[in-house]
């Protein structure tokens, strides 16, 4: 999968997972799977062994090597009776929220980082299930592993 641009990841089923341990802040302390459904700003996880149905993440302390970043977590606008809007329309929406959340996470816009960004929507199926949340990740613009956490990195 290219990930050079926006990479639009579709959840297809999420499924309840566990493992990973939360200190009282709530940050990753022991790592280990995370449900889609599950992942908070600020959680660092490894790339899923499949990009096209992401049910959990292997979520990973930011102070060790790590794939990607979650900087937002927006909401579609949409209803709970309302249509699955598309795969298009929806990672249209994802983008932009996306885009519109990254400075007050990393600190400068999305247009002057060095980071590229990527999103995990909800799929046809969760969505009848009245999901809505957009996750919003980052990563190394040459693949390489994180180390730290790239709240307010401003680069």
């Amino acid at each position: 999968m290219n990930r050079s641009t926006v990479v639009t990841l579709m959840v297809l089923v999420l499924a309840a997972c566990g493992g990973a341990t939360r200190s009282e802040g709530g940050a990753i302390t022991e790592e280990g799977r995370v449900s889609a459904l599950d992942v908070e700003v600020g959680d660092c996880f490894d790339d899923p062994d499949d990009f096209g149905a992401i049910t959990s993440v292997e979520a990973i302390p930011c102070d060790q090597l790590h794939d990607n970043e979650v900087f937002a977590l927006p909401q579609h606008p949409a209803g709970p009776s309302e249509p699955y809007p598309g795969d298009d329309a929806l990672n249209s929406y994802a983008e932009e929220a996306c885009v519109e959340a990254f400075a007050d996470y990393v600190g400068i816009p999305y247009e002057e980082s060095v980071f590229p960004l990527g999103t995990i929507s909800p799929g046809a199926d969760t969505w009848e299930d009245g999901d809505r949340e957009i996750i919003c990740i980052l990563y190394d613009p040459g693949l390489e592993k994180l180390e730290g956490s790239m709240r307010g990195a401003e680069r």
